[in-house]
């Protein structure tokens, strides 16, 4: 997958990172949930000049098909005006994962922040061992991120995440990217 002459993948992605991060700004995630989210995303991006991730969970590519979300990102990827990369969103199974990763996703996310944090790490390495191979980048996850849906639930407010988990996480792991509870919320 060749754009704007550079390859897409893992690699890439941790570049463009690096150097939003450098430069102070940000490069905004965005979930798609049919064809039309897909493009308006990218359009909005182009129009911007704004590296993008664009992002699905499983239930989401399950609903539009697995190889037709895989086609859509690489035709996506490769004809963009901008770095846009393709990401899986919140896979909590890692054979979904591999699934990706085989079909040219350049990012995947192992979700086992359910687990235990042992647990945890063991299903983020075996992903991130997998997915280094094939230059892809791995986003795992520590703590909750609770959904605005879940405001008023019981135990919704105790999403922080201790940071020495979050760095053995990491260290143990060689995940490249990590989401973390820091008080935030996923949808509206």
């Amino acid at each position: 997958m060749v754009i704007n002459g550079g390859t897409i993948n893992g690699v890439k992605l941790k570049e463009l990172l690096r150097k939003a991060q450098q430069e102070g700004y940000a490069i905004p995630q965005f979930n798609y949930s049919d064809v039309w989210d897909f493009k308006a995303i990218v359009e909005a991006a182009e129009e911007e000049q704004s590296p993008v991730i664009v992002a699905a969970i499983p239930k989401v590519k399950d609903g539009i098909g697995r190889n037709l979300c895989a086609a859509m990102g690489s035709i996506g990827m490769a004809e963009a005006k901008i770095p846009i990369i393709h990401h899986l969103d919140h896979s909590t199974k890692i054979d979904y994962c591999f699934w990706a990763i085989d079909a040219g996703y350049p990012s995947v996310m192992i979700d086992a922040s359910m687990r235990q944090l042992d647990e945890n790490i063991k299903t983020v390495k075996q992903v991130v061992d997998y997915a280094h191979k094939k230059g892809v980048h791995v986003e795992a996850e520590i703590g909750k991120i609770p959904a605005g849906s879940d405001e008023g639930k019981e135990g919704v407010g105790d999403e922080l995440v201790d940071p020495e988990e979050a760095a053995k996480l990491v260290r143990s792991s060689g995940v490249d990217s990590l989401a973390i509870g820091i008080g935030t919320a996923h949808g509206f």
